[in-house]
């Protein structure tokens, strides 16, 4: 099931998204603390105010990376602590719309209710936004698979979709079925959409990776929102207007623009 709120946009003229991904909260090797970026993160939601954050998934990290526990606290304790810290000091704070490709997808890791296949974003007149929060990292439910091709098949405007995984076929737990489901996705949005962008994360070289344009279509990784190479978390400001979409590379730390890209 498919659950969208409905999105309203500060501007007529374009709206704006602020893409993040990958923040490996409890990682070990991570060079700042946890709440230093969230804050940090937060105070530059302020300065940029984009209409909706997209959160491109790895929140939580992996086990084998987190930090040591304290004494008596399994593995699983900490990773709820983790999953606590980011939905109190960030979801619940978080000014904006918030788009989030793993909250779902990961709760089978610390709760037993999941329910059937799930994702959900917002819309409007304009745009639509849905997450991927998938069961599986490469695959999508063929229920969910199904009401997604809906969703575009009967809408004209901007088509958002948001996924931990790129479908191009380049990460190591790729499968035939997923790069499949991708060409279909891409097919759909460039026959029925005006415009198509879909934001993924994963790749941990977002600072140096450009957007690339496969016709209608943007294909954008977002920023690295705690970097395990960088001091200063990174972040994506896409801007859609109707003729042109500007994207610029976001260093939350110095407050600037590193690169950007005009795409028509």
């Amino acid at each position: 099931m498919i659950r969208l709120e409905n999105i309203k946009f500060r501007n007529s003229q374009f709206f704006r998204i602020l893409a993040i991904s990958d923040m490996h909260i409890g990682d070990k090797r991570l060079r700042t603390s946890e709440e230093y970026y969230l804050n940090l993160t937060l105070e530059n939601i302020k300065i940029l105010k984009p209409d909706i954050v997209i959160n491109a998934g790895d929140i939580v990290s992996r086990l084998k990376y987190q930090k040591p526990l304290n004494p008596g606290e399994n593995s699983a304790n900490r990773r709820s602590k983790c999953w606590e810290l980011y939905k109190n000091n960030f979801v619940n704070l978080c000014p904006v719309p918030l788009l989030d490709v793993c909250l779902e997808r990961d709760k089978p890791l610390w709760s037993k209710n999941r329910g059937k296949p799930f994702s959900h974003g917002y819309e409007n007149k304009k745009a639509k936004f849905i997450a991927l929060s998938l069961k599986k990292d490469v695959n999508i439910e063929n229920s969910l698979f199904e009401e997604l091709k809906t969703h575009i098949t009967s809408f004209r405007g901007t088509i958002v979709l948001a996924m931990h995984y790129p479908m191009e076929g380049t990460c190591e737990r790729d499968t035939n079925a997923w790069v499949k489901q991708g060409k279909e996705l891409k097919e759909l949005i460039s026959k029925y959409s005006r415009k198509g962008i879909i934001i993924s994360g994963h790749w941990h070289a977002y600072f140096t990776t450009p957007p690339v344009k496969e016709q209608n279509i943007i294909l954008c990784f977002a920023g690295e929102a705690n970097s395990l190479l960088k001091n200063n978390p990174w972040g994506k400001i896409i801007d859609c207007y109707k003729e042109k979409t500007i994207i610029s590379f976001w260093n939350f730390g110095t407050e600037s623009v590193t690169k950007k890209y005009v795409i028509t």
